[in-house]
């Protein structure tokens, strides 16, 4: 026989602790002054009950939940790991909890995601979108909630949006490989369809068309934060000539470096690399011709400060654009 023990309310906290139930609320809110005796006796009730505040129905009342949902398409990315340890404190700093929900680059688990949320859940929500255009989500974007758009994008739509811009920084790099005589540059992409890899793929195709650089389609490879298609791609464009290669991410960075000296190629010899470092407690890759770093912590600040902002002034919208420092390496 299984025996279902009564859950401990307010009520019986208040009768235990011999105070009204407005004084428990008033200590477990902290919005109204109680005084030290009281506070103590509602405190020790609480311990010995095991009482547990029923969030959904303060939520009800203040009509507030204090949380701020964060969707993320990879937890396990270093990027967006290290946003989430920036947002929780500032968070923490201001009053809100934070809560996370990963689609894994799925389109269809972000939507059931954003479909099942709702304002007495959250009071707004921080969404690093997974999906290709607006249209793919219009539907199911919860129309009632504050929504900042974090790190990708959609073009001409009402929703503020914190992005890394790193388009000037890798022309810079494609033009001084150039300058340097590589002519055969390959470029290594993980999930273009998502506005930061277009963005970084549509600057490196407008310098090698700039240059007159013939075939760009064949010098391109697609992979994703995985180490085998990104190894794939590497043998494909070491085998066509290619003597320098672009990687449109972190961990196509890593892994590309990686490779190339499995494959026993010398950085700095016999091919280069233009990486990125988007973690800030990543050393710069040394032997890189040249590292582009996000400025990933200072946009995870700045969605947080957005998100407060739309929730307080719903109708401001901010496009915030932060810009990436690349970064040669020493001769």
């Amino acid at each position: 026989m299984v025996i279902k023990m009564k859950k401990s309310s307010m009520a019986d906290v208040a009768r235990l602790a011999g105070v009204s139930i407005a004084t428990v609320s008033h200590v477990i809110s902290g919005k109204r002054y109680v005084s030290d005796e009281m506070t103590q006796r509602v405190k020790k009730a609480i311990e010995e009950l095991a009482y547990t505040p029923n969030l959904a129905a303060r939520n009800l009342k203040t009509g507030k939940s204090n949380a701020i949902l964060f969707i993320v398409p990879n937890i396990g990315n270093s990027f967006f790991s290290t946003a989430v340890e920036e947002l929780e404190t500032y968070f923490s700093e201001v009053g809100y909890r934070l809560l996370i929900a990963s689609t894994k680059e799925n389109v269809t688990r972000e939507a059931e995601q954003l479909h099942e949320i709702n304002s007495s859940m959250v009071d707004g929500v921080i969404l690093a979108s997974t999906a290709e255009s607006y249209d793919q989500l219009m539907q199911y974007l919860p129309h009632t909630l504050p929504i900042v758009l974090f790190d990708r994008s959609f073009d001409a739509i009402n929703l503020s949006s914190v992005v890394c811009s790193s388009a000037p920084q890798l022309s810079e790099a494609v033009t001084a490989l150039y300058k340097k005589g590589h002519r055969r540059i390959g470029f290594i992409v993980s999930r273009r369809r998502i506005s930061s890899a277009q963005e970084r793929l549509g600057a490196y195709l407008h310098v090698m068309e700039q240059f007159g650089i013939s075939d760009i389609n064949t010098f391109i490879k697609e992979s994703e934060d995985d180490y085998a298609k990104v190894e794939i791609g590497c043998a494909q464009l070491l085998q066509e000539g290619t003597t320098a290669i672009i990687a449109s991410d972190g961990a196509i960075s890593f892994y590309t470096r990686h490779a190339c000296i499995q494959m026993g190629k010398i950085l700095g010899k016999n091919i280069e690399i233009v990486g990125y470092v988007d973690a800030p407690n990543t050393d710069l890759m040394i032997d890189y011709f040249a590292t582009i770093k996000l400025p990933i912590r200072e946009a995870a600040h700045k969605a947080g400060e957005e998100i407060i902002s739309c929730i307080q002034n719903p109708n401001i919208i901010h496009k915030i654009e932060l810009s990436a420092t690349l970064i040669f390496r020493q001769s």
